[in-house]
């Protein structure tokens, strides 16, 4: 029976791989929503300090024809664009 070899060159440390740029020219979609990001994405919007808006609104009746989650769906839209308006004063979009 041969006896055991040790084998002298260790094997690199495994690590996350580097994140990808995208090619030059390409856009790359704006998550406004921390509830869609990664939690290594939510760490870095964190980092960035900015503006957070929680939209909220009641849940009541609006008569037959609506849902009840009407208010919260406007608000959010109002949201959503004023994200996108605010990213394009910075001349980010």
């Amino acid at each position: 029976m041969k006896p055991a070899t040790c084998n002298p060159t260790p094997k690199p440390a495994a690590r996350s791989p580097e994140p990808t740029k995208p090619p030059i020219g390409a856009t790359v979609p704006v998550k406004y929503r921390y509830d869609e990001l990664t939690w290594p994405e939510t760490r870095a919007a964190i980092a960035r300090q900015p503006v957070v808006l929680l939209p909220f609104g009641t849940v009541e009746d609006h008569g037959p024809h609506l849902p009840i989650n009407t208010d919260n769906v406007i608000v959010e839209a109002i949201c959503l664009e004023a994200a996108r308006r605010a990213l394009a004063d910075l001349g980010s979009d």
